[in-house]
């Protein structure tokens, strides 16, 4: 970020949306992990909030106002340089 950005945490949100489940299945299939993921309602989950249910953030502006790329875009970008660091460990 900038010098002259605001500190703190920020959240960037790419486009397009996914469920938890959804997410995990693309981020499992790119690992090339072989793991069924089942869908859970999130009524099974305790918890001390109630979240939304339809709880999906705008894609975050780029400084031209244009939304960051979709999320699948992004991520098989990211995947190969997030695989080859975590083998490179093990």
């Amino acid at each position: 970020l900038a010098d002259d950005a605001h500190a703190g945490v920020h959240h960037l949100v790419n486009g397009l949306f996914a469920t938890r489940a959804d997410w995990a299945r693309y981020v499992i299939g790119r690992a090339e992990i072989d793991v069924e993921v089942v869908n859970v309602p999130m009524s099974t989950w305790e918890r001390p909030s109630r979240p939304p249910v339809w709880g999906v953030m705008a894609a975050t502006p780029l400084p031209s106002g244009e939304p960051l790329r979709a999320w699948p875009d992004a991520m098989a970008d990211y995947a190969p340089h997030l695989l080859r660091a975590t083998r490179a460990k093990a």
